[in-house]
């Protein structure tokens, strides 16, 4: 046969059809909420938080994890991390930051600073571990911050 020919499970289903008294080929219509619904709503969750994971957009639609994925992938999504550009100082920032420099260089060589080290306390140590997370973004497309 040629490449126009159906397969042989497929005669044998229509075989089977024909069998049990049906007349059409056409597949008969399928109970359920059509897959484009589910779309929307993942698509809708990942516009309004983009920072979501794929378990917590599953979560939130009460979707499986790998519709949701799979929605992202046909959809042209991909997880990226935002960056942080640095910011182009003012000419206010310039002239405190000579003024800062000069105001360094012209004190005395002197190790009388170390005494004001606090180093007992670690109330005084700041630390801003900031969290990064992936953006659900078209791959053309930079994470906003």
């Amino acid at each position: 046969m040629g490449d126009q020919a159906p397969s042989r499970a497929t005669c044998f289903i229509w075989y089977r059809k024909f069998g049990n008294g049906e007349k059409s080929l056409d597949e008969a219509p399928r109970i359920g909420r059509p897959p484009t619904q589910k779309r929307r709503v993942v698509i809708a969750t990942c516009e309004v938080q983009p920072d979501l994971s794929v378990r917590n957009i599953a979560a939130r639609t009460q979707t499986p994890k790998s519709s949701v994925h799979d929605v992202f992938r046909t959809s042209g999504k991909v997880p990226r991390l935002p960056r942080v550009l640095p910011h182009a100082p003012s000419i206010w920032d310039k002239k405190r930051h000579v003024e800062v420099c000069s105001s360094l260089l012209s004190r005395r060589p002197t190790f009388a600073w170390i005494d004001s080290i606090v180093t007992m306390d670690e109330k005084y140590c700041s630390y801003d571990n900031a969290v990064r997370r992936k953006h659900w973004v078209d791959f053309e497309e930079l994470p906003k911050l």
